[in-house]
């Protein structure tokens, strides 16, 4: 017999609790390195990590408060009071919007391969991370699109 949701629900909280505490240690070394690296491109990587770090420790509090409160919930209810007519909107905005990002995307691509091994390859490093960072905003408003796009029934 098949795992309810709720089931596997618990299972992905208790992952994601997880996950949080092994990467205390991670956090730790991180904040020693960046103070003690010796070099100050290392101690700028290691402030980068520990902030993406910070950022990715806010999404897993967000996602463990949606599973306690919510355990059950296999989808989210439709947005209230929006009109066809601010959802259109919405669309045609976040559809211009992935254009940009798939557009800056390939464009700091390029520049971190221009760059090379500029500053060490620091530079190339830090275009590399923005572009990904791109990418994933790409992802990101591609699900907001998709959840303002009507669905034929």
């Amino acid at each position: 017999m098949a795992q309810s949701f709720e089931t596997n629900a618990h299972q992905l909280l208790a992952a994601i609790e997880q996950h949080e505490v092994a990467e205390a240690d991670a956090i730790l070394t991180y904040q020693e390195l960046s103070l003690s690296a010796g070099d100050p491109l290392v101690a700028l990587v290691m402030r980068l990590i520990l902030e993406d770090e910070d950022r990715h420790h806010a999404v897993l509090k967000r996602i463990a408060i949606m599973l306690r409160e919510s355990p059950g919930l296999v989808h989210l209810i439709a947005p209230l009071n929006l009109t066809e007519e601010i959802a259109g909107r919405a669309r045609e905005r976040i559809s211009a919007a992935i254009v940009a990002e798939h557009e800056g995307a390939d464009n700091l691509a390029r520049l971190a391969h221009e760059a090379g091994s500029h500053a060490d390859g620091i530079t190339s490093l830090l275009l590399v991370m923005l572009a990904k960072d791109s990418e994933k905003h790409e992802s990101m408003l591609r699900f907001a699109l998709d959840r303002l796009t009507p669905r034929s029934v």
